[in-house]
């Protein structure tokens, strides 16, 4: 979900339908996405459970701007909710890099454990601490992996490359750590650095990658699964207050419920779309495990660099995720 979801809304407008028009809400996201098609069924049941008084349009394409930029918009309370990769709400709230660092998670077993424990609930105190008055559900943009002309496996084959990163200190030290020449683009901005060969490699997942096409500038597509990335929905700050007590709870509900139900829907999305990308004719390469273990060593110093310029609780979300995963990987054993 790499371009952002944003939903707009007027705020301060007369809480009965009979005293004002319905609300319009208006959403951007990829077309053709599956994160659009789950928001509008989900939008339309909170215009019908509102009687009207909350009515909601989609509006697919990146139309009410880029994830940072809408991103940025939610903190101010211009934008009534968000939703988009935690990685881009990461420049907002940098404390959400804890959940992005490469190679943390190995299985989706293990995101589930982990995310379901104790830094979930950590992530509302995360959210409370700055002062934005938001509340976050988090949902899934998957597994990314390496695209590119050839195959990315050893730290070799990224030396001097130059490659697409996605706007997030994590995401650029990576690269850099695996010897890549890294440019921070927007989703917008993406393909036609691709077409123009100012780039020449990515890393995204199976499904965001193919909804935008991105998958038809490469050749191979290594699946490295080198970091998990939820997604994230967000009511923006002051979104609840300008709702009547009613409203507010079906809205939270609805959302929460299009937020949970994205990650099994992506999943089994992921493999439809691997099968489509192979026979289209883009080579997947499986990285083995001693490979991926080279790449994970190659980049552990990013780990470090998130410690050294964390806040307090950043490094206590980070300690909460390091915890719960030693403590499923022993219980798995």
């Amino acid at each position: 979900m790499r371009r952002a979801i944003a939903v707009f809304v007027g705020l301060g407008l007369a809480t009965r339908a009979s005293a004002e028009p319905p609300r319009k809400l208006v959403v951007a996201a990829p077309e053709g996405s599956p994160w659009v098609d789950a928001f509008e069924v989900h939008l339309r049941r909170i215009t019908q459970r509102t009687e009207g008084r909350v009515r909601l349009r989609v509006f697919p394409g990146g139309v009410a701007g880029d994830e940072i930029e809408t991103a940025r918009a939610c903190a101010r309370g211009q934008v009534f909710a968000w939703g988009g990769s935690a990685g881009a709400f990461g420049r907002v709230v940098p404390e959400l890099d804890a959940l992005e660092l490469p190679f943390l998670f190995d299985s989706d077993a293990e995101v589930d454990a982990v995310l379901a424990g104790r830094p979930l609930g950590l992530l509302g105190r995360v959210f409370s601490q700055v002062g934005l008055g938001l509340v976050p559900f988090l949902s899934e943009v998957g597994w990314r992996s390496f695209a590119g002309k050839k195959p990315l496996r050893t730290p070799a084959d990224f030396h001097g490359l130059r490659v697409r990163s996605q706007e997030s200190p994590i995401h650029l030290g990576m690269w850099r750590a695996l010897g890549a020449r890294p440019q921070a683009l927007s989703v917008l901005e993406t393909v036609s650095a691709l077409e123009a060969g100012l780039v020449e490699a990515f890393d995204q997942s199976p499904v965001f990658m193919f909804a935008t096409s991105w998958h038809q500038q490469a050749r191979v597509y290594s699946l490295s699964r080198h970091m998990y990335q939820p997604g994230i929905i967000v009511l923006c700050k002051g979104a609840l207050e300008s709702l009547a007590p009613g409203d507010r709870r079906l809205v939270t509900e609805l959302l929460a419920e299009s937020a949970r139900s994205m990650v099994p829907r992506v999943r089994t999305l992921e493999k439809q779309v691997l099968a489509q990308l192979a026979h289209e004719g883009l080579q997947l390469v499986e990285l083995t495990a001693s490979e991926r273990a080279v790449l994970r060593q190659r980049t552990r110093p990013i780990l470090d660099t998130f410690r050294a310029g964390a806040s307090p609780l950043g490094r206590e979300l980070q300690g909460a995720v390091e915890h719960a995963i030693e403590a499923h990987r022993k219980g798995a054993r």
